[in-house]
């Protein structure tokens, strides 16, 4: 199974002209929701598809509790989360306040089972 690429026109943002260049850029073929996970999870499992979902929202909820705390979530060999800001710099530390965060996201680093299945992923152009 391999996952296809196109090619797309990105505005270079310092140049005065119109100049463009391309880049590659995954096509996704669909999505998969929480709901689906539990029904594979329980096709794979004793548990029911009612179970899992629940475990599942659970999950995601305490993973942002976690978070909110400012934890790192460790999920191995899945990977981990964290979060990260970004924000405006200043010239003293004594000037940094919560201010300066201009926004919030999360970070996932992922682990070695993780990391070597991104190394192996098959590539393929659109037709």
């Amino acid at each position: 199974m391999s996952i296809k690429l196109r090619p797309v026109a990105k505005k270079m943002p310092h140049s005065e002209a119109d100049e463009f260049q391309y880049a590659l850029q995954v096509i996704c073929k669909g999505e998969t929701d929480l709901e689906q996970l539990a029904e594979e999870i329980s096709q794979a499992s004793s548990l029911t598809a009612a179970d899992c979902y629940g475990v599942l929202h659970s999950f995601v909820y305490h993973v942002g509790k976690a978070l909110q705390r400012g934890d790192i979530v460790r999920l191995d060999p899945m990977g981990s989360f964290q979060i990260k800001i970004h924000g405006s710099a200043a010239n003293a530390p004594e000037a940094l306040t919560p201010k300066n965060i201009k926004k919030a996201n999360v970070a996932f680093r992922p682990g070695k089972k993780w990391k070597k299945m991104l190394s192996e992923l098959k590539w393929e152009m659109e037709k």
